[in-house]
């Protein structure tokens, strides 16, 4: 078996809650043999529950420190796939930073599998949490027709400085959900306002493995690499005790690992990035075995 290159984030504060930082370590740990580490980035803890500002200006240093990994990987490792295990979801906007800034000529494309849709700018978010807006981050977009909410200058310039790290590295057309389910009003406005691309739990279950998988193949054909990013809370809520926003009518083990071991062979897949696992909201160890399982299934099966 040969190992996979891996990125590990440890962010937590992204997060209404605090634990998810906990999560890549604790996976790390238990598939030892199955990773090379390159790096670990990590995200002061202490951070958490402090003013917007704070845990955005912090965040921003980390998505700074992921884009610079990512883009030192691909500049050396020009057809490898990198595996990023993270917290929160708020760093994946410095995967794809990177992965931009390593191929600044190609065009990207997003698949991203969750129950949350993460477009929100500060301007339209209802809490205030980071990891609801990475994708807002790397399309450049703050959504002000549909603001919610007013922030303060220091907000309003420190986030232009995580849409500039992210330089637009994603147009909406080249952006896949899976899995979406609880987005607030807002959210889904902004997916109808940019056609966006989305299959429900509902519409996954009804469709063949290979039917999904050649919907968004042929949604992002035009791409030249794509990034996945995993959040477990795309799985029901019953199956994933340990995770921070567990929703209702999610996906099941088996479907998630089927889509996922399919994707991952495309050959433009260049990052496979798994999100959201807080050890300390898990029963038993059932979440990290559940991740293990799903992780050694889609990237170490034959």
């Amino acid at each position: 078996m040969k190992k996979k290159d891996l990125l590990m984030v440890e962010c937590g504060i992204g997060a209404g809650m605090l634990g998810a930082e906990q999560g890549p370590p604790l996976i790390y740990n238990h598939m030892e043999e199955y990773f090379t580490v390159l790096e670990k980035i990590h995200t002061d803890s202490k951070l958490h529950n402090s003013d917007l500002p704070t845990c955005l200006e912090a965040i921003n240093l980390t998505i700074e420190n992921i884009s610079r990994a990512v883009q030192v990987y691909f500049d050396n490792q020009k057809s490898s796939l990198l595996v990023v295990l993270s917290g929160d979801h708020s760093t994946a906007a410095g995967s794809i930073a990177g992965l931009k800034a390593s191929h600044p000529d190609k065009r990207l494309g997003v698949v991203w599998i969750d129950a949350h849709a993460d477009i929100h700018s500060p301007y339209t978010s209802p809490s205030g949490n980071i990891h609801g807006m990475p994708l807002a981050a790397v399309v450049g977009e703050d959504h002000l027709d549909l603001k919610v909410r007013d922030v303060c200058s220091t907000t309003s310039k420190l986030w232009n400085k995580t849409k500039s790290i992210c330089n637009e590295a994603v147009s909406f057309n080249d952006m896949f959900y899976l899995g979406i389910r609880d987005l607030e009003p807002q959210e889904w406005q902004i997916l109808e306002n940019n056609h966006i691309n989305y299959l429900t739990p509902e519409q996954l279950q009804q469709l063949k493995v290979d039917e999904i998988v050649t919907r968004i193949s042929s949604a992002l054909y035009d791409c030249d690499h794509i990034y996945i990013s995993f959040d477990i809370d795309s799985l029901d809520q019953s199956l994933v005790p340990g995770t921070g926003t567990p929703v209702s009518g999610g996906i099941n083990e088996q479907l998630a690992m089927s889509i996922l071991k399919s994707l991952v062979a495309n050959p433009k897949i260049k990052i496979f990035e798994c999100v959201e696992f807080n050890p300390s909201l898990d029963s038993n160890n059932e979440t990290l075995d559940r991740v293990m399982r799903i992780l050694k299934g889609t990237l170490f099966s034959e």
